[in-house]
């Protein structure tokens, strides 16, 4: 599932009414099956990957230039996430 240009911008400007239906986890269909799209805003990061616990460190893509950022993970694993300035 991609998010369309106006939430995410909604989303960056602080005009969005539920902001947490946008941000964190949430389970998605992908071509691939069922995952989980991890989506956040770290203004200012050059990177942030997300550390599923059963693979390797995975990019996240940015979506906006402020540091809105989503990456996918196949359903299942726990996920936290590195940033670098």
């Amino acid at each position: 599932m991609t998010l369309d240009a106006d939430a995410i911008r909604a989303v960056v400007e602080g005009r969005h009414g539920d902001p947490f239906a946008v941000l964190g986890p949430h389970r998605v269909q992908t071509p691939d099956g069922a995952a989980v799209a991890v989506r956040a805003i770290v203004p200012g990061a050059a990177a942030v990957r997300i550390v599923p616990a059963d693979a390797p460190p995975t990019s996240m893509e940015r979506l906006h230039p402020v540091g809105s950022l989503k990456q996918c993970c196949p359903t299942g694993p726990t996920c936290s996430s590195t940033g670098s300035r």
